[in-house]
């Protein structure tokens, strides 16, 4: 009984050094957030480089923060204004299931202080010298257009096999762009060369998996792009290029 509250009590002392080590790094802000650190009366403005992992963080109304854990793959979009604990979020963060979290308003202070009145990416082929990207994730059944910005050439080759090197098409065509249906769930390799010039350097990978799975992770950025609807015009690429920092690239057409 001793060892097992000793192991407790490790394990408590663990879990406290890790999370106490744990900081909000700040990538983003826009409008007026301030910062105050227990035992200050004074607020400060928040200016980028920054991290923090104790006190507060008070947004006025029409500003947005953008953070980042440490230790996590948590992204975190503030925009509700008022004060919040840092050691709140950064707890928050860590019960999250996801790989973006929402601030919600748990981690708001109850405070009489009252605050002073964001492909990879997405790839669909159109915006990448090599579409699908490497190691995209695509559904069953869909019709997917892969391209290659090779030199002009008369006659482009495109091949496709599964894991286990079984070539599944080879076939030829006038431009560096084709388009193939996936019956089965699997990781494929597929590749576009200019004919009589064939190297394995062209080869790219594609994750096919079931319907239902990719709409979640479809859904998923569909509900990310909702999020991002009032932020500022200037940070909506860096924050998708965060999201797909730690979520896989999806293709579809």
């Amino acid at each position: 009984m001793e060892f097992q509250k000793l192991l407790l009590l490790f394990s408590y002392f663990a879990l406290s050094t890790v999370l106490s080590a744990q900081q909000a790094e700040v990538l983003l802000v826009h409008g007026k957030i301030e910062h105050i650190v227990p035992g200050q009366q004074q607020w400060t403005t928040v200016q980028l480089p920054f991290t923090a992992s104790k006190g507060q963080f008070r947004l006025a109304s029409g500003s947005i923060m953008v953070y980042k854990i440490s230790g996590t793959e948590k992204t975190v979009q503030l925009k509700k204004p008022g004060t919040y604990s840092i050691p709140a979020l950064i707890t928050h963060a860590n019960e999250d299931g996801g790989s973006l979290t929402r601030a919600i308003g748990s981690q708001l202070v109850k405070s009489t202080t009252k605050p002073i009145g964001s492909k990879g990416s997405v790839s669909r082929g159109s915006n990448s010298d090599r579409a699908p990207l490497d190691s995209t994730f695509a559904a069953v059944g869909a019709l997917i257009t892969f391209r290659n910005n090779l030199p002009m050439s008369q006659t482009y080759r495109f091949r496709v096999e599964n894991e286990e090197g079984d070539e599944l098409i080879d076939t030829v065509g006038t431009q560096s762009e084709f388009s193939y249906v996936f019956t089965t769930a699997g990781t494929y390799n597929w590749r576009i060369d200019v004919k009589g010039n064939e190297s394995r350097q062209n080869i790219t990978s594609l994750v096919v998996e079931k319907v239902e799975n990719f709409d979640a992770r479809r859904s998923e950025y569909e509900s990310f792009l909702r999020e991002l609807s009032d932020t500022p015009d200037q940070w909506k690429q860096q924050l998708i290029e965060l999201y797909f920092e730690e979520h896989p690239t999806l293709v579809w057409d």
